[in-house]
């Protein structure tokens, strides 16, 4: 992406948003050794919140040949920021532009790794663009929006039938529930990354959530609620739903959107698509799991126990889910429905057994 850099004489600024044990910063340097950038200077701002982590960044400066070589001959310099990016970036952005300086230049790239096996499920939406609101709400009159990499990312789901995966759940409920409820089904509210090998997907994967960092704008909203409906292909049980993602690392070239466009991108390979969708997964990745999204069948009308959620080909079945934030965390609530009379529960009303914490 370097030809979509703001030119710059003095060079190029780089913020890695939660670097943490630096893999990121090593890759930057190997790209740079292997682009048209390898002229110009690189300054790479580090930012980690957790203080062991930013500790490690340190020591690997100090010790990391690549790290060092680069620092030695100075093609690039490196500035371990320990904090918060969303917070970060208001100093970042304050600071009077010097050429000579690279911890003044403006920031040109922010590259993040924080996406979750469901997408945004380890808050990549607020780390980065609570990065960008701070920086260019305190940066000077002027300056651009950084090209972010990630530039896109969609959370993916499908109806999933799978005994194996509902008796783990049923295991931790039996082993005492979730640590701080009391409610020994609070298992059933939460979502889990697991290695799904024993299941039936009902349905093929449909998209939920899109987060677009590519834009000018930092007001797209960060809670969500989508309907989505999938026709059922198998018979089975509906025991909850598999989450993957997935995610345009940078741009989407013409030919891939014209054939997207016309239905026609299934299975086509792209160069910056990273992707655990079983339909267009990125071969050779094992960096991320599905996500279990379990369910809790509604009571038979005459008490007797559970009415399963019985899915039948053909059958449409629909996934209600929203996305929902405060001050302290972000939270799914979801439910299901299988044509016009199963339901399940609603599941973790108001995030009060599942949030993830800011």
């Amino acid at each position: 992406c370097s030809s979509d850099l703001t030119d710059s004489k003095s060079g190029i600024r780089v913020v890695v948003l939660g670097a943490g044990r630096g893999p990121i910063v090593t890759s930057i340097l190997k790209a740079q050794a292997a682009s048209q950038t390898c002229g110009r200077h690189l300054h790479i701002t580090i930012v980690e919140k957790n203080p062991h982590a930013a500790q490690y960044l340190r020591v690997r400066l100090q010790e990391d040949p690549l790290w060092v070589e680069a620092l030695a001959e100075g093609t690039a310099s490196f500035e371990i920021v320990e904090g918060d990016g969303r917070v970060v970036g208001a100093s970042l952005g304050r600071r009077e532009h010097s050429p000579s300086d690279p911890m003044t230049w403006p920031v040109q790239l922010v590259v993040s790794e924080l996406l979750g096996g469901f997408s945004d499920n380890e808050l990549s939406p607020e780390c980065i663009e609570g990065f960008m609101a701070s920086y260019l709400g305190s940066s000077h009159e002027g300056r651009q929006r950084p090209v972010c990499i990630p530039s896109e990312y969609s959370s993916v789901a499908a109806p999933v039938y799978s005994s194996v995966l509902l008796e783990r759940v049923r295991d931790l409920c039996l082993k005492g529930g979730v640590i701080g409820h009391d409610d020994p089904m609070a298992v059933f509210h939460q979502m889990y990354v697991v290695e799904a090998v024993r299941h039936t997907l009902l349905a093929p994967p449909k998209k939920i959530f899109t987060f677009d960092h590519r834009g000018a704008s930092t007001a797209q909203p960060l809670e969500r609620t989508q309907t989505v409906m999938f026709q059922a292909t198998s018979d089975g049980v509906l025991h909850g739903f598999l989450g993957y993602f997935e995610c345009v690392l940078y741009k989407e070239d013409l030919e891939f959107e014209e054939a997207k466009g016309s239905g026609m991108a299934l299975g086509i390979p792209h160069p910056c698509l990273l992707s655990t969708n079983p339909v267009t997964r990125t071969e050779g990745m094992h960096s991320w799991f599905p996500m279990f999204i379990p369910l809790l069948p509604q009571h038979r009308e005459d008490g007797s126990g559970n009415e399963s959620l019985l899915v039948h080909s053909g059958d449409m079945v629909s996934l209600h889910i929203t996305r929902k934030t405060d001050d302290n965390g972000v939270w799914y609530e979801w439910r299901a429905f299988v044509g016009a009379s199963a339901e399940s529960l609603q599941m973790n009303p108001n995030g009060s057994f599942s949030k993830i914490r800011l």
